[in-house]
């Protein structure tokens, strides 16, 4: 767990990083808590490293091969095109 007991608690503990990315790339901060929240399912499901510790990734962003540092993994299932295209981890 993340650490959010509440949707207002997410929103509390998250707005403050959502005001300084938002400025930085021009984007208001409650689009970034609003697609955070739907993303990590306010906060509750975050991915966690081999130890059990929060990747504090709410927003479920996916490495690719060129990606060179500490991942988390998990299972989720994708959709192209309103079809599920299966369990990936």
């Amino acid at each position: 767990s993340a650490g959010f007991e509440t949707p207002e608690d997410f929103v509390a503990q998250a707005l403050p990083y959502a005001k300084k990315a938002g400025e930085e790339l021009g984007v208001a901060p409650e689009f970034l808590i609003a697609q955070s929240a739907l993303e990590s399912g306010w906060g509750g499901k975050v991915a966690s490293d081999s130890r059990g510790r929060t990747s504090n990734n709410l927003f479920g962003i996916k490495a690719d091969a060129s990606w060179n540092g500490p991942v988390a993994k998990s299972r989720t299932i994708e959709f192209d095109g309103g079809v599920a295209q299966g369990d990936r981890i």
